[in-house]
């Protein structure tokens, strides 16, 4: 029994948080943006402040921020503080 409780505790605490917020060229904070770990399927959303929270085990992977009107960025794990969204707003108007 001591054996799988030491175990448990060994393996959650493999799993780090990484937090960060979103953000425009502008320093506005941008919600609902969709992130990934690039490979995995680990996902989350960035809440109306911009802010987010991901789980992963591994620094060294990608992070994939996409949603329509900016461009995608992919950027390291480990770096995910600030991210800073381009918006690509003249695309959008061609297609409207």
């Amino acid at each position: 029994m001591r054996t799988f409780l030491v175990l448990f505790l060994f393996s959650s605490s493999l799993i780090a948080q990484t937090k960060g917020i979103v953000v425009d060229e502008n320093k506005l904070p941008i919600p609902y943006v969709n992130i990934w770990v690039e490979g995995e399927n680990i996902g989350t959303t960035s809440e109306e402040d911009g802010t987010f929270v991901i789980d992963s085990n591994d620094g060294n992977k990608n992070l994939i921020f996409s949603i329509l009107g900016f461009e995608k960025k992919t950027i390291k794990l480990s770096q995910a503080k600030e991210v800073v969204l381009q918006s690509i707003t003249n695309e959008l108007n061609e297609i409207v």
